[in-house]
């Protein structure tokens, strides 16, 4: 049985020790603790040593115990002789109610308080002993169980509940030397000193001529280091793109903060719209951006009135204050609507990818950020029918069947959602249509717009089985190797 240098010096030191010994206690060897671990995992394998593995609670300061300690302890500031109206009077606007609550029930409980006068009992002074003596012991580091006098053992829970200490539980690792490991220890004890790696030092000193080159064995076994590799969002990312790129559109990219003009104006979505409140959408302090005023007054007029498309538009008073407000981007709708603007002749195929930011509470199906998947197609002749062929396709190519249902969003007439079945149960992947005449008309557009913003995370969710959205970013290393 061959054993490494790392390990030679872990079963000596154990030897050196003669008794169970934990992790902390081999740091002599000089070795890196996860180095003295995987030893020690060699050596368990070869039956040499034994590992155990101990739940333990290591117990420290929080703030509150540590400005107790910085202070006066509650208990402490209590005086004998005092009436019970007196105390409340002294420890009011010093301690919280929470606080003084508890002194008056332990000062009940102790036997401390006799005719409504404070006297303190044996208890009590105890009690205020051993708790700074707690405190003081936790100070410095954290501590587990067994290292805790056991006078102060039974105020931990006490303490624990009040906030002045946190439990917090450990695994401890210990060593101790098997049978077959002290056998082999007297070998290794008997071995003369090898030189395991050259190094400029010993190759300058000459000491490699008089000192034995340990051999090594090139068919030892050594553990398969696991490869680097993309993220899973990454690599759906690259392989989104390769698609569109294939299906002939050009890539957009855009500002994470965009004017409500980009995000919600230019898009008619009404200035009083649920969308633009503080609980829906993130806003941005930052001086207000310069704004083409003719795009301005165009895009005023039909939200007043409908401008020039024959329609009534929201019929309300529009503010060019609000317009000029800033938001983190809540859809990449504002990079397509603005590329439009600057390109209003056919034909146009433009998709973006991007990160965009919604006041959403977490959960396992939201986060308040996530990636859309943006794309638009204008041509003359584009209708609806062509738009679900493009979704079909799409998702055909992404390894997915979907479904159409009707649906309402201020921008798109008609409009449509995108959906899946997932183990029997109906999932939204996303929201398309074509573009009103309201949206258009402003920047000169004459031809149809297709437009759709679809959902990555859940595409990603489907395409590897999970089931919580946050286990996407939760940098889980066991979950990125196996995706």
């Amino acid at each position: 049985m061959e054993l490494s240098p790392n390990e030679c010096k872990v079963l000596l030191t154990l030897g050196q020790l003669g008794r169970e010994a934990a992790l902390d206690d081999l740091r002599t060897t000089g070795l890196q603790q996860t180095t003295i671990m995987s030893a020690a995992s060699w050596l368990a394998s070869k039956g040499l040593v034994e590992v155990r593995e101990t739940p333990t609670t290591y117990y420290s300061l929080t703030s509150e115990g540590r400005a107790d300690l910085e202070g006066r302890l509650p208990l402490e500031r209590v005086v004998s002789g005092m009436s019970l109206k007196e105390l409340m009077v002294s420890l009011q606007g010093t301690l919280t109610p929470q606080v003084l609550n508890f002194v008056v029930g332990y000062l009940k409980r102790s036997g401390s308080l006799k005719e409504g006068v404070v006297e303190l009992s044996v208890e009590a002074r105890q009690y205020v002993s051993d708790g700074r003596s707690l405190l003081e012991l936790l100070s410095s580091r954290p501590l587990p169980t067994q290292e805790i006098p056991s006078p102060l053992a039974p105020i931990i829970p006490d303490y624990d509940k009040r906030g002045l200490i946190k439990g917090k539980e450990r695994v401890v690792r210990t060593l101790s030397i098997t049978k077959g490991g002290k056998r082999a220890l007297k070998l290794v004890e008997a071995m003369e000193e090898e030189i395991t790696q050259l190094t400029p030092k010993i190759i300058q000193s000459g000491a490699w001529r008089t000192t034995p080159l340990a051999k090594y064995d090139i068919h030892t076994f050594a553990p398969t280091l696991p490869r680097g590799r993309s993220h899973p969002i990454t690599s759906a990312i690259s392989r989104l793109r390769r698609i569109f790129l294939d299906m002939g559109f050009t890539e957009l990219a855009g500002p994470f903060v965009e004017p409500c003009f980009w995000d919600m104006d230019a898009l008619f979505v009404p200035q009083d719209h649920p969308a633009r409140d503080l609980q829906d959408t993130f806003y941005v302090e930052a001086p207000s951006p310069k704004l083409d005023q003719g795009l301005i007054d165009k895009v005023k007029g039909v939200h007043e009135s409908g401008g020039d498309t024959g329609s009534r538009g929201w019929g309300y008073q529009w503010s060019e204050e609000e317009t000029k407000k800033l938001v983190l981007r809540t859809h990449t709708t504002a990079d397509t609507i603005r590329y439009l603007s600057r390109h209003p002749e056919p034909p146009v195929k433009a998709f973006c990818i991007g990160r965009i930011f919604r006041r959403e509470a977490v959960d396992a199906k939201h986060l308040p950020e996530f990636y859309q998947i943006e794309g638009i197609v204008m041509e003359e002749g584009a209708n609806l029918e062509m738009l679900i062929g493009l979704l079909e396709e799409f998702y055909r190519r992404m390894g997915l069947e979907i479904g159409i249902r009707p649906a309402y969003f201020p921008y798109t007439e008609p409009s449509l959602e995108v959906v899946t079945h997932i183990e029997g149960k109906e999932m939204e992947l996303g929201g398309a249509g074509i573009f009103r005449p309201e949206v258009t008309a402003p920047f000169n557009i004459s031809c149809p717009v297709l437009a759709w913003g679809l959902g990555l995370e859940r595409l990603l969710m489907l395409q590897l089985g999970v089931q919580d959205i946050r286990e996407l970013y939760a940098n889980d290393l066991d979950w990125l190797r196996r995706h």
